[in-house]
């Protein structure tokens, strides 16, 4: 019977796709096709162990959920509002709206609320939170509210829609429909959003999305929010259901006053290794008093034993309009830059050096307009399909509060749910992989991708601004010709032939996921790049924009259909990353392997002649290299990446493992063919440690290493482990049996001590004075120390059994 419901669900849910399919192709446009539903599916385990499935609907903007507050998804929309209150007064809870003056009046029946739980008094402000029982909520004006009313009313006779959030916890499996995107929904312990946001996986990591597919973060956690409202938490119940990290409200306001929950849920993560961060909400109507909130944070945090390494996540400066009796929040943006820059410059002074900025879209646009406060910003609330802020301070953490109706195992009530991407790590050093900068002649190239017959492109030949460069099987027309400019200092500019245009990192940004774009050229960073060759002939195109963010183009996600788009990701080494420069006319497409032209046989990799460069062919299992002409070397040859290798003379192939050259021995890596030196080796062959020199030479005889000693056979070049005389100074020494390094001092071996002389090693006979003063004897033939009673040269002594001092 389950099963049969899953069904049915599963075909009304694709009729809904199919119709939403069909408007598109059509030709809809506009807010009818941003309307076109989205279908969640979610599949949990009932109390009684039965299957239940729920279908979940998301439209594509926050005025289709109708039985909810505009903007607020989980707050109930009321049933009428009081025709006293004036359409310019914002509502600020479920029940709550205040007028310009600042008085609170009741929803419905248009009474002032006095209440100093929901309003404070003149000296004290009230929990920011009390109002909406502990729940967030992003104010929309009375208008607004009366409008969603009417629409109500005119649309009961249809059946409600739910708006039931996919279930939390392991036991979970959700999965959305959509055909926008083939990206699936990961697992995960916080759920969806019911305006079709939704977690999935992006290249491998969990990702968050927006509504119709558009990344708002890679590698992105699970966090939640939370303040006293949400009781005394079981953290250990939240971890264990997949929550990622926490942002914990301390307090608000000046003059002292701490959430009741903060110590503890403070003291939890750090126990149980939550990741989290802070967050103050702020009162301040000037600089003064965002200066007193800045000291109180500072005090409260010191008193919490919180520094500044506890903290994953920032301290957040919460700025929202407030409500306060007497009190007005500030409307201006330039009051608001002056809290934000005294706040800033206190907390930033104690050594708090990761901050943030908070609030919600709407009062960004209005009272938060500034160019300063935007770029400090990195939490936004939007309980929509989308984020609806342009995050500016690329690089850095940024978190989209997108829910306040979350359920968590371990928190009663509802909870406010956050995606948080990880803060952009640079990517690897090009010469940590090998390569290694070049100048590159100027002229005209195709940009050769890794996949076979695939080049870089400006999507349909277009001359326009903003065009995308993507990937493209070969075809040889001018929009996949660039003509590669030197700008000087190893920089070059590259543009597209057909257009004139420059290859460009959109924005500028050179966040991960920049896309690359086409646009007129105007000497930006942004347009300016860097390439890095590898030993196989590819190169990394490095972003000069991104600086030591190692950020280079890249064919997203590792795809290799027609269409894929190029980006910015940091430098990883992937194929996806690696490009060929082929001169105009010198592209072969679709030539791979062994290629005879005019009696003369060449090298080709993906349609490109292998020039200064390795080659594998996996016919033969043997590496080559090919020098500027494409032809094939023999001997040393030094790489660009650090190694130093040889080629057969007589097959050309790559040498590994050991080779008699010119009257000494080497070694060459059995993978790499790197050429050993000052290294180590175990050759299995002849069951020895071996030691190569600074030249790669097997070493012979004593041999000073690393600050030791060694000896090595004159004949095999093995090293020597144990007892060994020396003739040279006509000495016996011992090296010890898991280096090979010569003993110097007090020894152990085989249960007897023994002594080497602290400069030569040679092994101590006959009377000593050790450094910590014993006097002991040492064997006059085998070195072994004396022990008990001793007759020596006619005389007896006693030496302490266990120590070997002699004894009076």
């Amino acid at each position: 019977m389950a099963w049969k419901r899953m069904r049915s669900v599963v075909a009304t849910a694709a009729a809904a796709m199919i119709c939403a399919g069909v408007l598109a192709s059509c030709g809809t446009s506009g807010s009818a096709a941003d309307k076109a539903v989205d279908t969640v599916l979610s599949a949990s385990e009932s109390s009684d162990g039965a299957s239940s499935v729920s279908a979940v609907t998301a439209a594509g903007n926050t005025s289709d959920a109708t039985d909810a507050m505009p903007n607020n998804p989980s707050q109930e929309l009321p049933d009428s509002v009081d025709s006293s209150i004036p359409n310019n007064a914002t509502v600020v809870s479920s029940d709550l709206a205040v007028t310009k003056d600042g008085t609170v009046k009741d929803l419905e029946t248009g009474e002032t609320v006095t209440d100093p739980k929901i309003v404070g008094t003149e000296d004290t402000p009230p929990d920011p939170l009390a109002k909406t029982n502990g729940q967030r909520f992003i104010p929309v004006s009375v208008k607004t509210v009366r409008n969603a009313i009417k629409d109500q009313a005119n649309t009961e006779t249809s059946a409600s829609k739910s708006t039931t959030l996919s279930s939390a916890g392991s036991s979970v499996m959700s999965a959305v429909l959509k055909s926008s995107t083939s990206t699936s929904v990961k697992q995960t312990a916080l759920q969806n959003n019911e305006y079709g946001a939704y977690w999935g996986t992006y290249s491998g990591t969990q990702a968050f999305f927006e509504k119709g597919g558009t990344l708002f973060a890679q590698n992105a956690k699970g966090v939640i929010d939370v303040s006293e409202h949400n009781g005394s938490i079981d953290w250990a119940s939240a971890k264990a259901a997949g929550v990622q990290g926490a942002i914990i409200r301390l307090g608000f306001g000046w003059g002292g006053r701490l959430d009741y929950q903060a110590q503890r849920n403070i003291s939890e993560c750090k126990r149980l290794a939550i990741p989290f961060g802070i967050y103050w909400y702020s009162y301040a109507y000037g600089a003064a008093n965002a200066d007193s909130e800045a000291d109180t944070l500072i005090s409260q945090l010191n008193k919490l034993g919180v520094n500044p390494s506890d903290l994953s996540y920032p301290v957040f400066y919460d700025l929202e309009g407030w409500t306060w009796t007497g009190h007005s929040h500030p409307t201006n943006p330039s009051v608001y830059q002056s809290i934000v820059d005294a706040w800033w410059s206190k907390v930033h002074a104690a050594g708090f050096t990761n901050l943030g900025v908070y609030s919600y879209a709407s009062y960004l646009a209005g009272p938060l307009n500034t160019s300063d406060i935007h770029t400090k910003t990195q939490w936004v609330a939007s309980y929509g399909p989308r984020v609806g802020f342009s995050f500016k301070n690329v690089g850095m953490i940024k978190g989209w509060q997108y829910a306040d109706n979350g359920s968590i195992p371990g928190i009663s009530g509802y909870v406010d749910l956050n995606a948080f991407n990880s803060k952009e790590v640079a990517g690897a050093s090009p010469a940590s992989l090998g390569s290694v900068r070049i100048d590159v002649p100027q002229g005209k190239y195709y940009l050769v991708s890794s996949y076979p017959s695939k080049t870089m492109d400006i999507a349909w030949a277009s001359d326009e601004d903003l065009a995308s460069a993507e990937l493209w099987q070969y075809n040889g027309n001018a929009n996949q010709l660039f003509q590669i400019i030197s700008a000087g200092n190893h920089r070059y500019s590259i543009r597209a032939v057909h257009s004139g245009k420059a290859l460009d990192a959109a924005g500028p940004s050179y966040a991960n996921g920049t896309k690359i774009i086409q646009y007129s050229p105007n000497g930006g960073e942004n347009q300016l790049w860097e390439f890095y060759k590898n030993t196989d002939g590819t190169v990394f195109i490095l972003s000069v924009f991104g600086g030591n963010k190692n950020r280079v183009i890249d064919v997203t996600g590792g795809n290799g259909a027609d269409g894929t788009l190029m980006e910015l990701w940091a430098l990883n080494g992937g194929s996806n990353q690696r490009f060929r420069l082929v001169p105009e006319n010198a592209y072969r497409s679709g030539a791979n392997g062994w290629v005879s032209i005019a009696g003369t046989t060449y090298w080709y990799m993906n349609g490109v002649k292998a020039v200064s460069c390795e080659g594998f062919d996996p016919s033969t299992g043997h590496w080559y290299y090919f020098n500027s002409s494409g032809q094939r070397v023999s001997g040393r040859v030094d790489l660009s990446d650090g190694r130093h290798v040889y080629y057969d003379p007589s097959t050309f192939a790559m040498v590994h493992g050991e080779r008699f050259l010119s009257g000494y021995w080497y070694y060459f890596d059995s993978r790499t063919g790197a050429m050993a030196r000052n290294n180590d080796i175990w050759l299995a062959s002849g069951n020895k440690w071996v030691r190569y020199d600074a030249n790669g030479r097997m070493v012979y005889g004593e041999n000073y290493h690393n600050g030791y000693w060694y000896y090595f056979d004159n004949n095999t070049g093995a090293m020597v482990k144990g007892w060994k005389y020396l003739s040279e100074g006509h000495k016996w020494v011992y090296y010890d049996l898991y280096w090979g390094r010569m003993l110097h001092g007090e020894a152990c071996i085989n249960g007897s001590w023994y002594y080497f002389d602290p400069v030569t090693g040679a092994t101590a006979y006959g009377w000593k004075r050790l450094p910590d003063g014993r006097t002991v004897y040492y064997h006059p033939q085998y070195g072994v120390m004396l022990k008990g009673r001793q007759v020596i040269n006619g005389r007896s002594y006693f030496f302490d059994s266990v120590t070997g001092a002699l004894r009076q």
